[in-house]
């Protein structure tokens, strides 16, 4: 299956047999994975424990990698639930609008604070998979069993990513290698779902290894209540889905090899294929359309220092004091190369789809070099500069008609700054831009792109409280699909202007705690203004084309808060308050509010757990927890003509961990109370269902 892809795996055999080789260091870092550097977390999984439930430290869900950013971060038993996919873990976060069309194994996208997906850039292991015919990224084809953990910035993105936007930026981190581990997993569940996984990993301070993979199959064939688009009840029927089957690989294989003085070099390599049924909204069922995805990752980064040697014995007492910063962290830097490849092949024989042809095939390629110096010249200063520069290929082939071909090279820099002014007040700001320069055609050099950026201050009050203040602007470019057209019924239009705005956040954050009682509370408001906002509109009575029409104003609130008790209880709550508007003078339409966007979203997640005595050897701890989704209604066109309803979803989870924790058992209700949901506008989503799997690592 992966015969074009076994290129990529040639490296990490020698890395693999290399660190077969060395004592195993369970104490090794984390090795940095693509182009963006992998800050540790606050607590850190114990490697020669694969299950750390022991609660120690912060425990505020809040991601490391930029901390002047509204941030969620997502690990541990949060990925592990069975039957739970990358959107259902991410649903846990304030300030998102999920979009599913059915299915786990369906398309499913992300976007933050009311901007559209297409602005959100999605990273796996450093690497962007958003596509560049629609801009959006399919978290659907995202295995959680494959990775360790997510960062959802929901913000402008950090200077570590190439994209510069409000839409925020999503990374996905996968499994690492620490130390000599074997571990495998099963699972099974309602609507014909099985899965299997299972890793390796060897290693010691000087290398390490892991190759991982992930096989998945469900038929997704549930049933639903299809009310025919009436509100009356006594036309309403039952029916089931078909056609939803799904089949999917996820391989990995990550090598590290550390150098002298601090440096390390990765290499990693991801393989994924699905192949799967189209079943299209419930009014007008597929019931033969299929689709084949296919996408390849490689990617090498490289850092090293730049800085001088390190101080001599007589000062090292000196040089492990907290405030001084290692030689090695004075100056480093980065260059990575990364390469992604895809191919999604979509048959519709009979022209259940609507589209214009039978087969259609579409490629895309993007190259990507970057380079990031990071500086601290004293302890109170950091600098960052950023040079990003790729090229991106799109072909969109249909069986015998005329394709659409394309490419763009595009080249983003930025400068991030943070000055420690205080102990209680530093300041930051971020200036960059992009330069996006279409291949071929008489286009001019940077075309698109413009300039991005932000700046603020970061209070430390007393008390534990902290206020951060923002302002910035962002540009979105348009995709190549939007320029240059995706089929015959969606044109292209050259002339798009980029989406540019300006964005505001204040956002205040509290946390404490006494003894093993710890609690946090984060409450943030933001605003965004959009010029040249990037729609559609029917061209003829055929084809529609996006064009710049729009002005948007998005206003709104979140709030995300916790309780821990030890490892005995939890409780966590996310809210989102989301006004989106079209502010376009002289439009024609009374609504004003934005299609698909809700204006009040929560979610509640309460866990309580016992350890077994200290003497049981066979059993060692149990989790129940539950989980309570909220979306309130929103409208389906920018009319306000129609509505989708509002959604509820109760989700009832438990986790049993055995034999010194290397067995951990896992059940999941999801739906339980069978509420018929829909997404977007006559996608049902799956009923109740049952899921459970068992795990084992050495």
């Amino acid at each position: 299956m992966y015969t074009s892809a076994r290129f990529f795996f040639v490296p990490f055999f020698f890395l693999f047999f290399l660190s077969k080789g060395a004592k195993a260091d369970e104490t090794a870092p984390s090795p940095t994975v693509g182009p963006v550097p992998i800050d540790p977390s606050p607590n850190p999984p114990n490697p020669s424990n694969p299950i750390d439930v022991n609660v120690t430290g912060d425990r505020t869900p809040r991601a490391s990698q930029d901390p002047n950013v509204a941030s969620y971060s997502i690990r541990g038993e949060a990925l592990r639930r069975p039957g739970a996919t990358a959107i259902d873990a991410l649903a846990r976060s304030p300030g998102t609008q999920i979009s599913r069309t059915g299915a786990g194994s369906d398309l499913a996208t992300l976007s933050i604070r009311g901007a559209p997906s297409a602005s959100l850039p999605v990273y796996i292991a450093g690497v962007r998979i958003n596509d560049d015919v629609t801009g959006t990224a399919d978290l659907s084809t995202i295995a959680l069993a494959t990775m360790e953990r997510v960062d959802l910035y929901r913000g402008n993105a950090p200077s570590s990513a190439d994209r510069l936007g409000i839409g925020g930026a999503l990374f996905f981190e996968p499994k690492l290698p620490r130390g000599t581990r074997v571990g495998a997993s099963m699972g099974a569940g309602d609507f014909g779902e099985v899965n299997l996984s299972a890793f390796a990993s060897a290693g010691s301070g000087a290398a390490g290894a892991l190759f991982s993979v992930y096989w998945g199959r469900a038929q997704n064939n549930f049933t639903f209540t299809d009310t025919r688009e009436t509100l009356d009840a006594r036309d309403d029927t039952s029916v089931t889905r078909r056609n939803g089957d799904s089949d999917t690989v996820d391989a990995w294989a990550i090598g590290r090899l550390e150098v002298p003085r601090g440096g390390r070099v990765v290499l990693l390599a991801n393989a994924f294929e699905r192949e799967q049924g189209i079943v299209g909204p419930s009014v007008s069922p597929a019931l033969f359309a299929r689709s084949k995805t296919q996408r390849r990752i490689a990617a090498a980064t490289t850092r090293f220092s730049c800085a001088s040697a390190p101080p001599p014995a007589s000062d090292t007492t000196a040089a492990q004091s907290p405030s001084h910063t290692p030689p090695a962290d004075r100056c480093s830097l980065n260059l990575t190369s990364s390469v992604i490849v895809s191919r999604r092949s979509i048959s519709d024989p009979l022209g259940e789809l609507g589209f214009f042809a039978a087969h259609t095939d579409v490629f895309g390629e993007r190259w990507l070099s970057s380079a990031t110096l990071r500086l601290r010249p004293f302890d109170a200063l950091e600098i960052s500069g950023g040079l990003f520069a790729g090229v991106d290929r799109l072909r969109v082939s249909p069986r015998d008609r005329e394709g659409t071909h394309a490419a763009r090279a595009s080249v983003t820099g930025s400068i991030d700054a943070r000055l420690h002014v205080t102990q209680r007040v530093s300041v930051f700001a971020l200036g960059g831009g992009e330069c996006h320069s279409p291949l071929g055609g008489q286009n001019s050099a940077c075309a698109l792109g413009g300039p991005a950026g932000r700046a603020g201050v970061h209070l430390n009050l007393p008390l534990g409280i902290e206020l951060i203040g923002s302002g910035g602007s962002y540009v979105r470019v348009p995709t190549l699909g939007e320029q240059f057209g995706l089929s015959g019924s969606v044109t292209g239009n050259p002339d798009l202007l980029p989406e540019r705005g300006f964005t505001g956040e204040l956002e205040a954050r509290y946390s404490g705690g006494v003894g093993s009682l710890s609690w946090f509370l984060d409450v943030t408001a933001f605003a965004r203004v959009a010029e040249n906002l990037i729609a559609y509109r029917r061209t003829s009575a055929a084809t529609i084309a996006p064009f710049n029409v729009a002005n948007a104003q998005t206003l709104g609130a979140e709030v995300l808060a916790g309780i821990n008790i030890g490892d005995y209880a939890s409780l966590e709550q996310a809210m989102t308050l989301l006004d989106p508007r079209d502010v376009t003078e002289n439009r024609n339409e009374t609504n004003a509010q934005l299609p698909y966007q809700a204006a009040f979203t929560s979610s509640s997640r309460v866990e309580v757990g016992v350890n077994a005595n200290s003497a049981n050897m066979l059993f060692q701890r149990a989790a129940l927890g539950t989980t309570f989704a909220y979306r309130s209604a929103r409208t389906a066109d920018s009319a306000g003509a129609n509505w989708l309803p509002e959604q509820r979803e109760f989700n009832i989870d438990a986790t049993f961990w055995f034999l010194q924790k290397h067995i951990v058992a896992r059940l999941a209700l999801t739906n339980a109370f069978n509420v018929a949901n829909q997404d977007i506008l006559g996608f049902p989503l799956p009923s109740r269902a049952l899921h459970g799997s068992l795990e084992g690592t050495w």
